[in-house]
């Protein structure tokens, strides 16, 4: 499909509907820079460019070439921190849900009744 890198930032940059004058005034990257990019005229693409496609939507895959799907989801990363807060928060509402299923059945057991997979109340057998 495209043969070389700087073609998949060329393509990326257009599938935006940039112009190089307009890349060069929402990324701040000179359009000298961009140039040697899709010319391949530099050995690795600019950081910063590449940087200001990914937060376009352009999928990092794409523009190093091992995927063909040009549109990408920028996926949003989270400190540790983050992460160790919304797993205490995951066990936390996991032991509430466990908590209110024993009370559940509990009442069930109470009330003598079973729940059929409908969820209509049956009276239980002796």
């Amino acid at each position: 499909m495209f043969k070389s890198i700087g073609e998949r930032y060329r393509k990326a940059r257009k599938k935006l509907g940039l112009s190089l004058r307009q890349a060069e005034r929402s990324s701040g990257i000179k359009n000298t820079s961009i140039n040697k990019v899709e010319l391949d005229k530099t050995e690795s693409p600019n950081h910063k460019y590449t940087t200001f496609l990914i937060k376009q939507g352009i999928n990092p895959y794409f523009l190093v070439g091992l995927s063909d799907e040009i549109k990408g989801e920028l996926l949003e990363t989270i400190s540790k921190s983050e992460h160790q807060s919304l797993q205490t928060e995951h066990e936390k509402l996991k032991s509430e849900f466990e908590d209110l299923q024993n009370k559940y059945e509990m009442l069930q057991d109470i009330l003598q009744v079973k729940v059929d997979e409908d969820g209509n109340f049956k009276k239980r057998n002796k």
